[in-house]
C-alpha cells in the first residue's frame, strides 16, 4: 500500500513538471498581444501598397458590395486580385455593420459575379480564405445569387465552395463563359503532411484525367516535398491578422481534356519561403554567393539551384528542386512558387524565371502544369 501511494506521488510530480513545462513555453499574453499588434500594423501597410478595390453603397440594400477584377488571377493580375483578397479577409473579420465612408453602416458583400475569369491559384487562395472564414465564425461569408460567368460558377461548384458559402448552385443564373473549359479538384486542406496526402490528391487528380498524371516516383515527390515544406512555413515568431495562425495548407487542381493539361496547386498562409530560408543555419552563406543581391525570387530561385547542383544531405534547397523534376521527367509544362515577395517559374531544361513584388504575398502558393498523353 505504501508502495502504491508512493509510485502516485511520482506520477503527479511528474505530471506537474509537464505542465509547468507546457506553461513555460507558451508565449505570455503581453508577448501575443504585441506581436497581433506587428501583425496588424504589417497587413496594413501590404494593403496600403495596393490599388484600391472597387466599392459601391447600396448595390444590395444595406450592404457596401466590395468588387472582385473581372480577371481574377495572380498570373495576369496580381495586384488587383490580392488586393481583394486581403480586403475579403478584412472585411469578413469584422462582426456586424461597418462604418462606411458616407457615415452609414453597413455590412460587407463580397460580389464575386464580376468575375469573369478565375485563376486557379487565386481560385485556391479565394477557397482557403472563404475556408477560414467558416471556420472562425461558423458560418458563411455574406454572399447571395446573381449573374455568375458560367465558367466561374462551376469553378465553385467543382471546388466545393458553394457548400462553405451554403449556397444552391441551382438557384444562380449564368451568363456565357470566358474562359475554356476545363474540369477542377473540389479543394481539400489539412494540417499534417503524410504521404497519404500526396497519395490520395494523386489518386484524386488521376481520376479526374482518367489516366496517369506522369511518372508516379516523380510526380509523388514533388507534391510530397511542397506538402513537407508546410512544416517551415509556419515558425514559432510568426503570426497572422485578423485571423490566428491556422498552420493549415490547401491543394486542389484541374484537368483541360481540350489541351490534355493537368494542373496542381498547394496553399499555405505561413510566413513565405524568402522568410524561413535565412533562418536556417547553413544558407545565409550559399544563398549569397548564389544570389547576392538577395531579392525574394532570387532567394528562391537560388536554393532551388542549390538543390539541383548538391549531392550534400536534404534540405530546403533539395526539397524545391524536388518540386522541379515533375516539370523535368514530362518535358512540359512549369512549376510556378510565388512565396513572400518573390515568384519562381521553372520550365524543362532548368529555365527559370523570377518575378518581385512591391507588395508581397501572403504565405506560399505552389503550382504545376504539365501535359500529359491522352
Amino acid at each position: 500500500m505504501k508502495k502504491l501511494a508512493q509510485v502516485q506521488k511520482i506520477r503527479i510530480i511528474k505530471i506537474n513538471a509537464k505542465r509547468m513545462r507546457k506553461r513555460l513555453r507558451r508565449p505570455s499574453a503581453a508577448y501575443n498581444a504585441g506581436h497581433t499588434a506587428e501583425a496588424k500594423a504589417q497587413f496594413q501597410g501590404l494593403r496600403a501598397k495596393l490599388p484600391e478595390t472597387r466599392i459601391e453603397h447600396e448595390r444590395h440594400p444595406g450592404t457596401f458590395s466590395f468588387l472582385p477584377p473581372k480577371v481574377f488571377s495572380f498570373s495576369e493580375n496580381y495586384e488587383e486580385t490580392f488586393a481583394f483578397i486581403l480586403d475579403f479577409r478584412r472585411y469578413f473579420s469584422q462582426r456586424g455593420k461597418q462604418l462606411c465612408d458616407d457615415g452609414i453602416r453597413r455590412r460587407a458583400y463580397a460580389e464575386f459575379a464580376e468575375i469573369e475569369k478565375i485563376g486557379p491559384g487565386a481560385g485556391l487562395v479565394l477557397a482557403a480564405e472563404t475556408h477560414r472564414f467558416a471556420q472562425t465564425r461558423g458560418k458563411p461569408a455574406r454572399i447571395e445569387d446573381h449573374l455568375w460567368a458560367e465558367n466561374v460558377r462551376d469553378y465553385f461548384l467543382e471546388a466545393g465552395l458553394f457548400e462553405l458559402l451554403s449556397l444552391d448552385p441551382g438557384t444562380i443564373a449564368t451568363r456565357p463563359s470566358q474562359d475554356a473549359q476545363r474540369s477542377t479538384l473540389k479543394f481539400t486542406f489539412g494540417r499534417t503532411s503524410h504521404g497519404r496526402d500526396a497519395k490520395a490528391l494523386i489518386a484524386n487528380l488521376q481520376a479526374l484525367a482518367g489516366h496517369s498524371v506522369g511518372p508516379r516516383p516523380a510526380v509523388y515527390a514533388a507534391i510530397a516535398e511542397a506538402l513537407a515544406n508546410v512544416s517551415h512555413a509556419y515558425p514559432t515568431w510568426f503570426r497572422t491578422w485578423p485571423y490566428r495562425t491556422s498552420r493549415q495548407w490547401w491543394a486542389s487542381g484541374f484537368w483541360s481534356p481540350s489541351s490534355n493539361t493537368v494542373g496542381v496547386q498547394l496553399y499555405d498562409q505561413g510566413a513565405g519561403i524568402p522568410a524561413t530560408l535565412p533562418k536556417q543555419t547553413h544558407w545565409p552563406r550559399i544563398l549569397r554567393s548564389l544570389d547576392p543581391e538577395g531579392s525574394p525570387s532570387g532567394l528562391i530561385a537560388a536554393a532551388m539551384e542549390y538543390g539541383r547542383t548538391s549531392t550534400g544531405q536534404a534540405g530546403r534547397g533539395k526539397g524545391l528542386a524536388e518540386m522541379a523534376n515533375w516539370i523535368e521527367s514530362t518535358g512540359s509544362g512549369f512549376l510556378r512558387i510565388m512565396s513572400g515577395g518573390g515568384e519562381v517559374t521553372y520550365r524543362p531544361g532548368g529555365l527559370i524565371s523570377r518575378r518581385n513584388f512591391n507588395a508581397p504575398f501572403c504565405g506560399t502558393l505552389v503550382q504545376w502544369e504539365v501535359s500529359v498523353g491522352s
